[in-house]
């Protein structure tokens, strides 16, 4: 149940970085020709269109992909055309590219956030943790015990 949970956060956590270099491509008016979800390999789940891109859902959820006519050789947008990131500032090009790392920052936040509003607060880190005592374990050597209570000592 563990690993299913971990998949469908990493599944999260890959969607909502790839949302934030779409979204802020099509604010800065860059063509986007596919926005995909999932590893593009494998048997396709889902397949639409929205506006003039092609939104794929793959069935190996551990990846993600949004394309621009740049990546595509073939493709039918004139190389002049400031649809292209290629035919867009550097700034522009930027914020597309930081994007993805941005979207997961804010959504990393707001989780911290509703986590701590759920659970009571936020914690304060003023945490006093009392060692009454140690018992060696046999199978380490007097090396390994005297680390143990240095590191118990270096806490408190």
């Amino acid at each position: 149940m563990h690993i299913f949970t971990m998949l469908l956060l990493l599944s999260v956590l890959v969607l909502v970085h790839e949302l934030g270099h779409f979204s802020v491509a099509r604010m800065l008016g860059i063509r986007v020709e596919r926005f995909g979800f999932g590893l593009p390999f494998g048997p396709t789940l889902y397949e639409t269109m929205w506006g003039k891109t092609k939104v794929v859902v793959h069935a190996l959820l551990l990846g993600g992909y949004v394309a621009f006519p740049d990546d595509d050789p073939d493709s039918d947008v004139p190389e002049d055309d400031p649809g292209r990131i290629s035919n867009r500032k550097v700034w522009e090009r930027f914020l597309v590219i930081i994007a993805g790392v941005s979207a997961n920052v804010v959504i990393a936040y707001l989780l911290v956030l509703f986590v701590s509003l759920a659970s009571g607060g936020v914690p304060s880190g003023d945490y006093k943790v009392y060692v009454e005592g140690t018992q060696p374990d046999k199978a380490l050597s007097a090396n390994h015990i005297n680390i143990k209570i240095s590191l118990i000592k270096w806490i408190t």
